[in-house]
């Protein structure tokens, strides 16, 4: 952070120094928010230390961009979690069958065998014909026989 800020903004190093060792967050903010402004300020060095100092606002575009980044960081974890998941299907999704539910319910699934194992149903007896994974979905782009595959171009003009 030190060197952004004597390097990008020509801020003396003694006060680039200071700003960092005593106001580590508002100087890492207001970095990052940076590209986000739409300031030209005539003299960078002045306006970014006032922005440190003073605790200035940031943009929108950046808090957007944080919100963005969260959330995609969120649809990774919660992607990898479902490709771990041995219990639910690629969606997330398991087909269970409990006292609750004795014809059976779609539930999106929490990863967790513990929780999960409270929706198996003690008195149902085990379908001895269906495979394991029968109530899970398709693999991931694969046609099925019985399924319509991509339509035809016509002949007619």
């Amino acid at each position: 952070m030190i060197t952004r800020l004597i390097l990008n903004f020509r801020i003396n190093p003694l006060k680039a120094c200071t700003l960092v060792l005593t106001r580590k967050d508002a100087v890492s903010l207001q970095l990052a928010a940076w590209p986000f402004r739409a300031a030209t300020p005539r003299n960078p060095a002045g306006w970014m230390i006032q922005a440190v100092e003073n605790n200035y606002e940031v943009p929108r575009a950046y808090l957007d961009h944080e919100d963005n980044q969260h959330t995609e960081v969120q649809r990774v974890d919660s992607e990898k979690k479902v490709r771990r998941c041995s219990i639910c299907d690629d969606k997330g999704f398991r087909y269970v069958r409990s006292l609750q539910y004795p014809t059976g319910a779609m539930r999106q699934c929490t990863h967790d065998s513990k929780i999960e194992a409270r929706y198996e149903n003690p008195n149902s007896q085990p379908q001895k014909a269906t495979p394991s994974d029968a109530q899970n979905s398709p693999i991931r782009d694969e046609t099925l026989i019985n399924e319509k595959g991509p339509a035809e171009d016509s002949a007619s003009p």
